[in-house]
C-alpha cells in the first residue's frame, strides 16, 4: 500500500470518528433541546471527507495500474 493510500485511509478513519461524534451530538441535542443544525452540517461534511478520501484511494490504485502497464 502506498503512502498516499495510507494517508487516505487515515482520512477515512478520521471522517468516521467525526461522524460518530456528530451523530452523538444530534442524538443528545434532541433530548437537551439544543439546535442540531451544526452537528447535521458537520455530519454532511464528514460524509464528503470520507468520499473524497475514498476517491484518493481509487485514483492511487489507478495510477499504480497505469505505471505497471507502462513498465510491462
Amino acid at each position: 500500500m502506498s503512502s498516499i493510500s495510507t494517508i487516505a485511509l487515515q482520512g477515512i478513519r478520521r471522517g468516521f470518528e467525526s461522524a460518530a461524534r456528530h451523530s452523538e451530538e444530534i442524538i443528545t441535542s434532541f433530548s437537551s433541546g439544543n439546535d442540531p443544525a451544526g452537528a447535521i452540517i458537520g455530519l454532511s461534511q464528514d460524509q464528503r471527507a470520507v468520499e473524497a478520501s475514498a476517491k484518493v484511494i481509487k485514483i492511487d490504485q489507478e495510477m499504480d495500474r497505469a505505471v505497471l502497464d507502462i513498465l510491462a
